[in-house]
């Protein structure tokens, strides 16, 4: 059974501690309790700061047994004052403050036997420990229905973890940091004159809605953002959505090119099955393979991974890793890629399908084309 005890007080407030768990509480609270399955050798302690808050009271720690050791986990409670304008409307020095409560995670992991670990190794340890603090967080979740907490990964934390290898008898201490994403801020280039212009016409483009694959797109760059924040199952479901998008909007375009009225277009689109529209309404009109069955071409490749990784998170509520939810917005980039490919390349009945994904018309061309409502 999970044990729950209270880290001592005077290490967690302790100003120059780096870490809660030190010698002299180790070997006085942790070790007897260890020693009811095992002798620790070798103790692995992270530093992590959750997004959110676990109410628990600082100190407090709660135990896993584990086949090969144990995952201890010991919880602070952690408050920083965020900036909050006075004035919204304004562009001013005034601030007010409020109080932000978050959790900082002690993981630990001990073990029996003498143990060095790095690289690959220490990174799929930080994993497991991660995978039995998402146990305890959706435990938390779901006793005390609070929405505002989720599982995390890597890639909603901290960019470096500090960490440390313990020698748990000599308490020889190796510490280094250790790297858990690329995804750091930075300032993004100031966008030029001619850019700005565009920028303001091309919004009348999208407000107007002349464009119907702006959607497909928005949630596209949607998958990438939550890929990019650890929201690898939203990742997955948002980048088939972008697809399911792109292909509806492409068919309504198909109907409306050959004389049927976007209204009946719209609710054929509403009444065809998804994957049989794949496979049989497109590849006579576009051309391109659009064999289904076959991995190794593009339309194959994202059926295999992408639709088939949406369809277990869907419907056996799946939790992919990092690599699998990458390799499936990857394949819907790639099949995205191969419908506007295909869409440009049109010269006879289809080819005004070309303006919807070639480069962004002239604000004069725009008009031209009525893309602007009054």
């Amino acid at each position: 059974m999970p044990a729950r005890r209270k880290a001592k007080r005077r290490d967690v407030e302790s100003a120059n501690a780096r870490f809660v768990v030190e010698r002299e509480q180790f070997e006085s609270n942790f070790t007897p309790y260890y020693e009811q399955w095992l002798t620790p050798a070798t103790l692995f302690q992270f530093a992590i700061y959750l997004p959110f808050q676990i109410p628990l009271e600082t100190g407090r720690c709660v135990t896993l047994p584990l086949n090969d050791g144990a995952a201890s986990f010991v919880f602070t409670e952690v408050v920083t004052n965020s900036q909050l304008l006075a004035d919204p409307g304004a562009v001013s020095d005034t601030f007010t403050t409020i109080d932000v409560y978050r959790t900082r995670v002690e993981m630990l992991y001990v073990t029996e036997r003498n143990v060095t670990l790095a690289g690959e190794a220490l990174a799929e340890l930080f994993g497991r420990l991660l995978d039995h603090l998402n146990a305890i967080v959706v435990a938390y979740q779901v006793l005390h229905h609070d929405s505002r907490v989720y599982r995390v990964t890597p890639q909603m934390l901290q960019a470096f973890c500090l960490m440390r290898r313990v020698d748990v008898r000599s308490w020889f201490c190796d510490s280094q940091l250790l790297g858990l994403h690329y995804d750091v801020p930075y300032q993004a280039p100031t966008l030029s004159d001619e850019e700005v212009a565009q920028l303001g016409w091309y919004a009348l483009v999208i407000e107007s809605e002349y464009n119907p694959f702006v959607t497909a797109v928005e949630l596209q760059h949607v998958a990438t953002r939550e890929l990019r924040d650890g929201f690898y199952r939203d990742a997955v479901v948002q980048a088939q959505a972008a697809i399911e998008s792109m292909l509806g909007a492409l068919y309504v375009a198909i109907r409306t090119i050959e004389g049927v009225s976007a209204e009946e277009a719209e609710q054929e689109r509403e009444r065809a099955r998804f994957m049989p529209m794949v496979r049989r309404e497109f590849a006579s009109r576009l051309g391109g393979n659009w064999d289904t069955s076959n991995p190794a071409s593009v339309v194959g490749n994202w059926r295999s991974i992408a639709y088939a990784l949406r369809n277990q998170i869907i419907h056996n509520a799946y939790h992919p890793s990092y690599g699998e939810a990458r390799e499936a917005v990857t394949a819907v980039e790639l099949f995205m890629k191969f419908i506007s490919d295909l869409m440009k390349a049109q010269t006879g009945t289809y080819k005004s399908l070309a303006r919807f994904v070639s480069s962004p018309m002239s604000p004069e061309e725009a008009i031209a084309r009525g893309a602007f409502r009054e």
